[in-house]
């Protein structure tokens, strides 16, 4: 995004033999072979019991798939599974006591959904799809079970939860900076999970503004001044790189 728009790079891949019986239930509902967990995964590979394959499949509860505005969760939902972002994108926000709403947060592929609700076991915020959406949803009950017994699935949930918490300070760092360097690292950010210099912001200006606590229309006027300066060609969402360092300095030296 934001959130959870990690800095690291996606990894992308087809599912090996061991990722498919880890996620076999999933495969058969959902055929699209890219996974989040290819870091743990290739441990796995290293060597396997049949036995331990069997628990790995258990962690991965099913699919949610979602259509766009449809919501994945609803703020002081209980807590009880966390996800990772398979393709598509979502965004979280929490509403004040006065009925605003306040965004938080953007999740992409490969993000982790979830982990804040682990302290009062409530989410306190809702996320909502801005696009079709797929997820693996993995109940937490089930990974702490199998943590406990496997070492692999106990750094498949290290890894999750500390997923979220680095989003987390990349976004607070990118709400710490000037409209015109926090937009510049947004777009860096969601080029460099699709390595492409060409990309479609799922997210509209109005959320943009909202998480960075500004008005729309200042969130406009730094899109039009970096396509002014060359560094950007805008037409809506779809946001060509023209210049990649100038791009970069924009955002404060940020190379993602």
């Amino acid at each position: 995004m934001i959130k959870s728009i990690s800095t690291g790079r996606t990894q992308q891949g087809y599912f090996s033999p061991v990722e498919k019986q880890m996620f076999g239930a999933a495969l058969l509902a959902d055929p699209d072979t890219s996974s989040p967990f290819s870091d743990v995964l290739s441990i796995a590979e290293s060597g396997c019991s049949s036995s331990l394959l069997q628990q790995l499949t258990s962690v991965t509860k099913r699919f949610r798939h979602l259509k766009p505005e449809q919501y994945l969760l609803r703020q002081q939902d209980q807590f009880d599974s966390l996800f990772v972002v398979k393709k598509g994108a979502l965004k979280s926000y929490r509403l004040t006591p006065e009925g605003e709403e306040i965004v938080t947060g953007f999740y992409m592929e490969g993000d982790v959904i979830g982990a804040g609700g682990l302290g009062n076991h409530k989410h306190f915020y809702s996320v909502v799809a801005l696009e079709p959406s797929s997820l693996y949803e993995i109940p937490f009950a089930k990974l702490l079970q199998q943590s406990a017994m496997e070492p692999i699935v106990q750094q498949l949930m290290l890894k999750l939860l500390s997923q979220e918490m680095q989003a987390d300070q990349s976004l607070r760092l990118i709400q710490l900076k000037q409209v015109k360097a926090a937009i510049a690292s947004l777009i860096l950010n969601i080029a460099n999970r699709l390595t492409a210099t060409q990309i479609t912001l799922p997210m509209s200006r109005v959320d943009i503004a909202n998480l960075l606590g500004v008005a729309s229309e200042t969130v406009c006027r730094e899109f039009t001044r970096l396509q002014k300066q060359g560094l950007l060609s805008v037409n809506r969402k779809h946001i060509v790189i023209n210049d990649l360092p100038q791009l970069q300095l924009a955002a404060g030296g940020d190379c993602y």
